[in-house]
């Protein structure tokens, strides 16, 4: 069976394919307690596409996410082929998705990659309205990657706490949290 025609990924998936990052939440706890390094520990690496620093707010973050760019904590891809454009183009049909989360899913579709994206209504409509069988995906949920973290490359349980509390809640984002209760 093909990367493309697995579905859910498992934590071996996880350890062998690169992710190509579609959730904006899985970067921001990192980017509040100012930790990109770590997420250059997960191997083989996450992918984002050049349109995720737009979906990233304040200029703090956004200076932290340059930094972490070009330290290569995360991998940074346009999407440049034909299929990737065209598949980019149809997800954006209903209005669903973000431009992040539809370059992210061209990326990995067209590339083999892992997505890691929360599996919600919103994306599931968005594939169906753009032709495409979510079963040709294989996606992780993003706090997968952080257990994955924790587990395969040595980051310790403290930070991993801290990193969950500074997740934000659905609809809650990171410059919202620097603004709240420090973490300790």
């Amino acid at each position: 069976m093909d990367d493309l025609s697995r579905g859910i990924a498992t934590s071996p998936q996880i350890a062998t394919l690169r992710i190509a990052v579609a959730d904006p939440l899985l970067i921001d706890g990192f980017l509040c307690l100012d930790r990109m390094d770590l997420l250059g520990l997960h191997q083989p690496g996450l992918l984002v596409t050049n349109h995720f620093c737009a979906e990233i707010y304040g200029w703090l973050n956004k200076d932290r996410y340059r930094k972490a760019i070009l330290a290569r904590h995360l991998l940074e891809a346009s999407i440049t082929d034909p299929r990737e454009l065209e598949t980019f183009v149809r997800l954006g049909i209903g209005g669903r998705l973000s431009p992040a989360e539809k370059s992210a899913i061209a990326l990995a579709l067209h590339r083999g990659h892992t997505l890691a994206i929360e599996y919600n209504n919103a994306l599931v409509k968005a594939l169906s309205e753009a032709g495409i069988d979510p079963h040709r995906l294989v996606i992780c949920h993003p706090r997968e990657i952080l257990s994955d973290l924790v587990r395969n490359n040595g980051m310790d349980e403290r930070t991993a706490r801290k990193l969950r509390r500074a997740w934000p809640e659905e609809g809650r984002r990171s410059d919202q949290i620097l603004d709240g209760p420090k973490i300790r």
